[in-house]
């Protein structure tokens, strides 16, 4: 079931993290951790192939908060 969430000032409802706001979830991280800022950056400039790849990568992993995003994130995987 979908619910409402504030990130970066930027609300979304939907059931799964979009794309969008997993970037907003990094844009956010970014002024505080060097590896959001650094992450933030490299996914800038990405070419839209790739930018595409990982988009498509993201939102099927399907996750439902930002704790799971980040976690993915961090651990690597």
């Amino acid at each position: 079931m979908a619910r409402l969430r504030i990130v970066n000032d930027n609300i979304y409802n939907d059931e799964f993290l979009s794309f969008d706001e997993m970037i907003d979830i990094i844009t956010e991280l970014s002024f505080s951790q060097g590896f959001y800022g650094r992450l933030l950056r490299d996914i800038n400039e990405l070419d839209d192939e790739t930018l595409n790849e990982v988009k498509n990568l993201w939102e099927n992993k399907k996750f439902t908060n930002n704790v799971d995003f980040i976690m993915w994130l961090e651990n690597g995987e």
